[in-house]
């Protein structure tokens, strides 16, 4: 079976790390697709590939897998048994329509974590976050006393409350991860003897990690979740709510207890490998691959309708935060998404979003102030363009004789002859474009991004070249 897995932005790599574990440990074939990339640079399989790409990647795959939503597809893609896992905030913003649109489609529909359960009556089946063992990177020795905090958001991580929990407490030190590619971020999970999660929803991937690490976590979730993370067996984490006394507590405890250290360190690996281990994962995976199946192709999936942009009218919020690089904010009513910074702090905001983003608080502070409102009125007299002068007439000299253009040779259709995985070996970090001279397709290449698809017509060409020291710029890719 073949199996096409697709997200946009791929948030915490779910697609790539479920398509390894499917490769490694079933007799299934996976490919992963995204669309885009940040800051965190999680790995990936197929990024941003090429519309013929994709169509071919379609045809190849019995089952298509997608993550939250895959807006980016070609039109004119044909119907194919689907799996659809949802995740977080986009699930939370409409959880009964989109639960509704998927179910009425055929797909089978999945989400990503437990509290995302208990959501619907007609309940989800949940698709764990797999990851590998990776107790081969806990760090011996060091700080007993190191807590890692690893936040994407700290608004929604409690991030405030950890620092005020953790500022004043003797003997502990605070390693505050953030704004790190996920390989550094990682190493230095690593290194640390506690992890604080969050307090809203249950656990995340930070958690997930740092048990396949090897270190107990300290998290908690609002009522209203808490039950779907108890019905999978004893809690895995110390739970506490967003308070400063009870973090303290949990951190104290586990720092003098050696006992209740391990057995939280034991419960967590425990959980780690009966929901989370990547081949656990894998297997559950295929199960609703057989599902969708049986079910067969699935009809197209409408899109959720949103007001449109500037219904509501339009008004200006002025950016408060420290962020000197662009940040993302996406409007929960009109799906758009605003970009703010330090350098560009004032932008035009739509009103049925501006509520929202007014909420945001940061260390405490709000992110946003509002500013004024943005009137556009039309003119009260059309304006028209005046009518340019009229030209004398001249005669018009005449026409040249039009030299022919040399007839160009034939090129083959791209990816008439199938495609070949080549390696980059030469030493330039940037981007390197080289042109097929079969097909005129042009391959950017880089050390940051070595490995590439290239038809066949042009790899003949390409194993030919050679650097600067005589030894070939490319060869064929491992499979």
């Amino acid at each position: 079976m073949n199996i096409l897995l697709l997200a946009i932005a791929d948030n915490g790599g779910g697609t790539y790390f479920l398509s390894r574990a499917i490769n490694e440990h079933t007799e299934h074939h996976a490919r992963a697709v995204r669309w885009t990339q940040n800051y965190l640079n999680y790995p990936y399989d197929l990024l941003h590939p090429a519309p013929d790409t994709l169509r071919e990647l379609w045809a190849w795959a019995d089952v298509i897998h997608i993550r939250d939503a895959a807006t980016y597809l070609p039109a004119g893609l044909p119907r194919k048994p689907t799996v659809i896992t949802y995740t977080g905030n986009f699930y939370r913003k409409n959880h009964t329509e989109y639960h509704r649109r998927a179910r009425q489609a055929g797909a089978v529909v999945t989400v990503s974590t437990p509290d995302l359960l208990a959501y619907d009556q007609d309940r989800p089946v949940w698709l764990p976050n797999p990851r590998d063992d990776m107790a081969h990177l806990r760090a011996r020795g060091g700080d007993d006393c190191l807590v890692i905090h690893a936040p994407t958001v700290r608004a929604d991580k409690g991030t405030p409350t950890v620092l005020d929990a953790l500022s004043a407490l003797p003997g502990v030190t605070l390693q505050l991860i953030e704004g790190l590619p996920y390989d550094e971020c990682l190493r230095l999970k690593a290194t640390g003897r506690i992890l604080i999660d969050q307090f809203k929803y249950g656990y995340g991937n930070n958690a997930i990690e740092s048990w396949a690490i090897g270190m107990p976590v300290i998290s908690g979730a609002l009522p209203q979740y808490m039950g779907e993370h108890e019905a999978l067996g004893p809690l895995p984490f110390v739970a506490v709510s967003e308070n400063v006394d009870e973090i303290r507590a949990a951190v104290e405890h586990l720092r003098t207890d050696r006992r209740f250290y391990r057995e939280m360190m034991l419960r967590g690996r425990d959980h780690f490998f009966r929901y989370h281990h990547a081949p656990v994962v894998a297997a559950r995976a295929v199960e609703f691959y057989r599902e969708a199946l049986t079910r067969g192709p699935v009809e197209p999936i409408p899109q959720l309708t949103r007001p449109r942009w500037g219904m509501e009218g339009l008004i200006r919020l002025i950016y408060r935060g420290t962020n000197w690089g662009t940040e993302s904010w996406a409007g929960p009513v009109t799906g758009i998404p605003y970009k703010f910074s330090r350098a560009r702090p004032v932008q035009v905001v739509d009103q049925q979003d501006a509520p929202y983003l007014l909420k945001h608080r940061r260390d405490g502070k709000s992110v946003f102030q509002m500013g004024e409102e943005v009137v556009i009125q039309p003119p009260s007299v059309p304006y028209k363009r005046p009518a340019p002068a009229p030209k004398p007439k001249q005669p018009s000299p005449p026409p040249k004789p039009k030299a022919k253009k040399p007839t160009p040779p034939p090129r083959c259709k791209w990816g008439e002859r199938g495609f070949v995985e080549l390696e980059y070996r030469g030493s330039n970090w940037g981007t390197e474009p080289w042109t097929g001279p079969a097909t005129g397709a042009t391959y950017r290449f880089g050390k940051a991004r070595p490995v590439q698809w290239v038809d066949k017509q042009d790899a003949a060409y390409l194993l030919k070249q050679t650097g600067r020291d005589g030894k070939p710029m490319f060869r064929e890719a491992k499979q």
